[in-house]
């Protein structure tokens, strides 16, 4: 069975912008302020109502502020409070890719121009690290084809790398070869151990194309190489000269190296002859718009905040909970969007009385009031049901409205018959269970609450405290009692079958089992057919939600501002994994008389 992708460039971009009205003092007349993410469902960019009775002017004022603009410095803040580590990806340091972010590329990218509100607004890219397979697109390569043993990479002609900044190599053309090699590397880096038992060989087929064979073809393949954080694509020539330094770092991106100040920023400067381009409105343009892309390095929290206020940042991706509504208050222009990361969760011990019984576990969960965990962390706006499907993946996520009755009266609910429900499965005088957290204040929180939600329904709990060390090796190694806390990324399903729901998997804190689930946990890995993926991944979901093998309580977010003066942008979060804003970057323009009009 042979699998073949041959994703279009969406040629035709919605403009979601901003058109923005002045009144008096240039202020805006009208904010939309974005306060929930939305991924399957996007909400089109905020809005602001022109404040004009000249209808003919204010038309063309809007016209005039939708054509894109070159020039203008981005600055971004949104991981790199320290100064970076090696830029070596084979030294294995994690955080160095975020800084690479701006100069390099990856195979694989979010289709932003034909799913995202760009495009047909069926996919946010609002999620933290994974990508559905539905909206991937080639970047480096045009097409791929997956079979059962192989898969074959069409890397993209005309890519040329950006070495200005370098004397050891030519402005030359990627080729196949590059590709492979860079592979190559990464498989034998420091962060190889996750192709261990898939990759049999890399080689080439003409100029162009790269073969991978397999021993066992995984789903993960495709994250791993293609658009994980570490899946850059570095030339051998980087590779053989210093390439943990910075100033030696080449990539195809449309950005390339300028410099670091230690203690202060790192820089990048528009590469000319950057290959990409995109059409609004019928009109191609060339990208990138920006000229020159700013990273500072600020440590402290307030120094961040502050020069977000005053329009130093053009965007932070990262506010903390704590400076949300000061800043929201103090600076209401700036727009903001969240951005899904992952569910907290009870862990159940499910190997061990009482809760070895899936009928205690369901009156446990109908005795839960998600409702309240929601108001704790803020996100009473957010979906009630979101696990073990992220409820922003419409392409495997089910609705409540739409799930089985079974699984439905779980999200009702009901104290009385929570304790009806432990009466019939033999606990009529209800339980005294143990609950282990760690100390910091947002843990102590939640555990109250556990406490008092299900003192409701005879339920009573200890509140055990741990260090996150211990806590972790609690989970880990299933030595605890009853219930533990733990947060789960939700935006990859592959883990979430594989790793916390499957017999032995490295995340099945409660010790969780069911046949059915393990089997659809092995099929699903080496699955070709995204739908019958889709399908199983689906079924998986239904059998761990029913069964409660942990009990859900409310998403957790990020939340991030940016000025309304970039255009072009719609809250989109990431193309590739955590560092992919940049590979959304090139399509902003920043709208420099609108951040003049603004008093900055």
């Amino acid at each position: 069975m042979r699998i073949e992708y041959r994703p279009k460039k969406h040629l035709e971009i919605r403009l979601n912008q901003l058109d923005v009205g002045s009144s008096e003092g240039g202020k805006m007349t009208k904010r939309i302020f974005l306060s929930c993410i939305v991924l399957s469902l996007i909400i089109p960019v905020c809005a602001f109502a022109a404040g004009t009775s000249d209808t003919t002017t204010e038309a063309a004022a809007v016209d005039e502020a939708k054509t894109p603009r070159y020039g203008g410095t981005f600055t971004y803040y949104g991981f790199n409070n320290n100064d970076p580590p090696s830029a070596a990806i084979s030294d294995g340091q994690y955080f160095a890719t975020r800084w690479i972010a701006p100069i390099a590329e990856k195979i694989l990218v979010g289709g932003v121009e034909t799913y995202g509100p760009m495009g047909n607004d069926e996919y946010g890219f609002r999620a933290v690290s994974y990508i559905p397979d539905k909206y991937l697109e080639g970047k480096l390569i045009e097409s791929w084809e997956i079979t059962p043993d192989k898969v074959y990479w069409h890397v993209r002609p005309g890519i040329h790398w950006a070495a200005d900044n370098v004397d050891f190599m030519d402005n030359r053309e990627m080729t196949g070869e590059d590709v492979a090699l860079d592979l190559i590397s990464f498989w034998k880096s420091a962060w190889g151990g996750r192709f261990d038992g898939m990759i049999a060989d890399v080689r080439t087929e003409g100029k162009y194309t790269v073969v991978i064979e397999f021993e066992t073809y995984s789903h993960n393949f495709m994250y791993f190489a293609g658009y994980e954080d570490r899946a850059y694509v570095t030339p051998p020539e980087v590779l053989e000269n210093n390439p943990e330094k910075w100033e030696n770092q080449v990539g195809t991106g449309a950005w390339m190296f300028e410099e670091w100040v230690v203690g202060s920023h790192m820089s990048y400067v528009k590469n000319p002859n950057y290959w990409d381009s995109t059409t609004i409105d019928g009109v191609e343009y060339k990208m990138p718009f920006i000229d020159r892309v700013m990273l500072p390095i600020i440590p402290d929290t307030s120094t961040q905040i502050a020069a977000l206020r005053t329009g130093k940042l053009d965007m932070h991706h990262g506010v903390p909970v704590a400076q949300q509504a000061s800043l929201e208050r103090t600076t209401p222009n700036l727009l903001s969007a969240f951005v899904t990361s992952g569910v907290t969760q009870i862990n159940l011990k499910c190997d061990v009385p009482p809760f070895d019984n899936v009928d205690v576990r369901r009156a446990m969960m109908v005795g839960t009031d998600i409702e309240a965990f929601k108001r704790l962390a803020q996100m009473e706006d957010q979906p009630t049901h979101a696990y073990p499907a992220n409820p922003y993946d419409p392409s495997i996520y089910t609705p409540l409205a739409e799930l089985p009755e079974e699984a439905r009266m779980l999200y009702d609910y009901d104290p009385e018959k929570a304790m009806k429900m432990l009466a019939d499965a033999g606990y009529p005088d209800g339980l005294e269970i143990e609950f282990w957290a760690n100390p910091t204040p947002a843990n102590q929180d939640f555990a109250s609450l556990v406490k008092d939600v299900w003192a409701k329904i005879g339920v009573e709990v200890e509140i055990k405290t741990v260090d996150e060390v211990t806590l972790h090796q609690y989970r880990t190694t299933g030595t605890y009692n009853d219930t533990i806390s733990n947060g789960m990324p939700i935006s990859n399903p592959l883990p979430i079958v594989t790793a916390f729901a499957k017999t032995g998997g490295t995340w099945n804190y409660g010790q969780y089992s069911n046949a059915r689930v393990d089997e659809l946990a092995d099929q699903i890995g080496i699955e070709l057919d995204v739908e019958k993926k889709n399908s199983m991944y689906r079924e998986a979901f239904l059998i761990i939600l029913n069964e409660v093998a942990s009990v859900p309580t409310s998403l957790g977010m990020g939340k991030f501002y940016w000025w309304p003066w970039l255009r072009n942008y719609s809250g989109e979060y990431a193309l590739d994994d955590d560092s992919g804003f940049f590979a959304v970057l090139p399509y902003i323009w920043i709208d420099q008389d609108l951040k003049a009009e603004m008093g900055f």
